[in-house]
């Protein structure tokens, strides 16, 4: 989109049935981001739409800076933050790393399913299901096994293989990025595992989590 012309008629075309609805408007995050932020709200004033900045305890003016530019500002209570959405990599085809910064954080898919559980929409509770079952009762289901007959530790290789095969060969099995990945995807379950049971012992500590920052 050119700023300076406005949106593009694709856009407009979405611009004007979402008008329409009533439905859409813009809200943008931020915590000392400056020149960036007035750069994100000229780049959006174009659209037309509303444009809510939701404030997380700068010491730059960005507050007073959104409000200049026509957003409304939401930091009304500094002390509570709430983020909802997913972070992507702006080239996910570049390196391997970037390819598989799909993994995530056990610690967090507890902390969420925790908190989402009374609401008759609990989220996450596969994969902390799936962390444990992978990493933790099956370990322990083979190494007791082998305490009785050592020829069922392997076993436990021998699964793990499977699932690598099985995971790489359900994606595509002729793309050699969907074998390098399935090896981390199953590793990963031992660091979801350790992150897990650290955010049970955090919550019966009482410990709280604090903010997460990041650019």
């Amino acid at each position: 989109m050119d700023e300076a012309k406005g949106p593009t008629p694709e856009n407009q075309t979405i611009l004007n049935a979402s008008h329409a609805r009533g439905r859409v408007g813009v809200v943008a995050i931020g915590r000392n981001e400056g020149e960036r932020l007035i750069q994100c709200i000229d780049s959006l004033a174009p659209l037309g739409l509303p444009i809510v900045y939701v404030e997380s305890a700068s010491t730059d003016g960005s507050p007073a800076m959104a409000r200049t530019r026509g957003a409304d500002v939401l930091d009304q209570r500094p002390e509570v933050a709430v983020v909802c959405g997913r972070r992507r990599e702006r080239f996910p085809d570049a390196p391997f790393y970037n390819r598989m910064c799909a993994v995530r954080s056990g610690f967090g898919y507890a902390q969420v399913w925790w908190t989402t559980r009374q609401t008759g929409k609990t989220l996450y509770a596969r994969e902390v299901a799936r962390s444990l079952f992978w990493a933790l009762l099956l370990s322990l289901l083979v190494v007791t096994a082998g305490l009785l007959n050592p020829l069922y530790w392997l076993l436990l290789p021998a699964i793990y293989s499977l699932q690598i095969a099985r995971m790489a060969i359900r994606s595509n099995v002729k793309n050699s990025f969907f074998w390098k990945l399935a090896i981390p995807n199953i590793l990963g379950k031992f660091g979801e595992t350790l992150s897990i049971f650290r955010f049970i012992v955090r919550s019966l500590k009482g410990q709280r989590g604090g903010a997460i920052f990041y650019k």
